[in-house]
């Protein structure tokens, strides 16, 4: 089956065989969204209405294969000294899909497109590498002891690590198709993976039991996210919904309704009371638990929103656009506090706990990011 990498990159390799990496990684970008955008209007027409589109992401994906090998031969093995970052320029083997920090901030993990995980003590001292999936990983989580990492990959399966020794300790089997998302519980107790294949999971983190599985989404679901009680989950889909439900008997509770296009993120509030999502129709929306319908929609990103996360304590938030950069919100106003610009192609962030920090996970690997109050314009 091929790679949710291979597939959203529509470009023909061979004719750009002579280009420098980061140029492949630029038209990466630009075709990211391309494609984003002709599975949407794909998603919205009738099947006869769809074989030109469909010739088209045909002929998108077999170039891709030819990007995907000269990517690969020009691989880049990262350095694995005390203080370097992950290697120097952009190769495939230094791209990360996701990056995760623990609750206290000493241990930061990135997934690796190049089917491994890196474990970093916060924020540039390189600890493990985790290695056994053999799909692209494209989702972490780190425990609050900081003694296990989760991840989940195109392989359609969980694995759970020690965050010390970097050995394997378990893989969960169950999805159909790749995990694309994954949470823990606060308590570590619990372990929720979010996949292509539509279905969220519930799985006990000390056996590797699958306790439930949840069913209701459309479309793919690219993002997920636990309450600190462990009793609710919250889906985001690229069927335009997010979905919340019981983590005990997988029951959905609610189908949140008004994004205009695929859901990329979502994430909740320390309290547990407010939802945050992020979507490729340029905005952010704000949900409360009771009630379907938005309490808020942010706007002002002109691309699609990749990701968002929270500061430690709610009062903050961030959102990473394929806009080229990242905004911050005040969560009480909802006002723009600032604009940073960013140089690269990233999809997912991070807020550090205890630091007006963020790091951002994408095509060079990870970048920190010092945050620097600039006027929203």
């Amino acid at each position: 089956m091929q790679s949710i990498f291979a597939r959203i990159l529509g470009v023909n390799a061979a004719r750009h065989r002579n280009e420098p990496t980061d140029v492949l990684f630029s038209l990466w970008r630009s075709h990211t969204d391309n494609a984003l955008y002709l599975q949407n209007l794909a998603d919205q027409r009738t099947e006869s209405d769809n074989d030109r589109l469909i010739t088209q992401i045909r002929a998108s994906q077999n170039a891709v294969l030819a990007i995907e090998s000269e990517l690969r031969r020009r691989t880049i093995e990262p350095p694995v000294n005390e203080e370097a970052g992950h290697g120097a320029g952009a190769s495939l083997r230094s791209v990360a899909f996701d990056c995760a920090l623990s609750s206290n901030g000493d241990t930061l993990v990135a997934a690796m497109v190049e089917k491994y995980l890196s474990v970093w003590d916060s924020p540039r001292r390189f600890r493990v590498n985790l290695i056994g999936h053999t799909g692209v990983v494209y989702c972490c989580a780190v425990s609050a002891d900081t003694n296990m990492v989760v991840s989940g990959s195109g392989d359609r399966t969980i694995r759970l690590w020690n965050a010390r020794t970097g050995a394997e300790n378990r893989t969960l089997i169950g999805h159909d198709d790749a995990v694309l998302g994954c949470a823990l519980s606060p308590d570590g107790r619990l372990i929720v993976s979010a996949s292509a294949d539509q279905t969220l999971k519930v799985w006990d983190a000390r056996t590797g039991t699958e306790r439930v599985t949840a069913r209701g989404h459309t479309d793919r679901i690219w993002g997920c996210a636990i309450r600190r009680d462990g009793r609710l989950m919250v889906s985001a889909s690229a069927d335009q919904t997010l979905k919340v439900w019981d983590t005990r008997t997988g029951k959905q509770q609610a189908t949140l309704r008004g994004h205009t296009d695929c859901v990329n993120g979502c994430v909740l509030s320390s309290d547990g009371t407010l939802i945050v999502s992020a979507s490729a129709d340029h905005t952010l929306k704000l949900w409360t638990l009771d009630k379907p319908s938005a309490r808020a929609t942010l706007t002002g990103h002109a691309a699609p929103v990749r990701d968002c996360a929270l500061n430690a304590d709610s009062t903050r938030m961030c959102s990473l656009s394929a806009d080229n950069t990242l905004k911050i919100w005040d969560m009480a106003t909802l006002a723009c506090l600032a604009t940073v610009a960013i140089d690269g192609v990233f999809l997912k962030c991070a807020w550090h706990p205890a630091q007006d920090q963020i790091v951002l996970a994408g095509d060079t690997g990870l970048r920190w990011v010092n945050l620097k109050e600039q006027p929203c314009p």
